[in-house]
């Protein structure tokens, strides 16, 4: 069980890194639009408004 949060935990950390810089529009950053993040890393609008949409305390 803890193999599975390490996979979990190292494929969402980057994310939600380069979500928080796109949110807060700090430069410079890869993707204008957090759309545009979500697209790169082929997350579907579920997890979108799963994983992204709450704050980080909250998971």
């Amino acid at each position: 069980m803890h193999y599975e949060y390490q996979i979990i935990f190292k494929r969402w950390l980057p994310i939600l890194k380069e979500y928080e810089r796109t949110r807060s529009k700090v430069t410079p950053r890869p993707f204008k639009f957090v759309k545009d993040l979500c697209k790169a890393h082929h997350i579907s609008a579920k997890e979108q408004l799963n994983k992204l949409s709450m704050p980080m305390g909250m998971k």
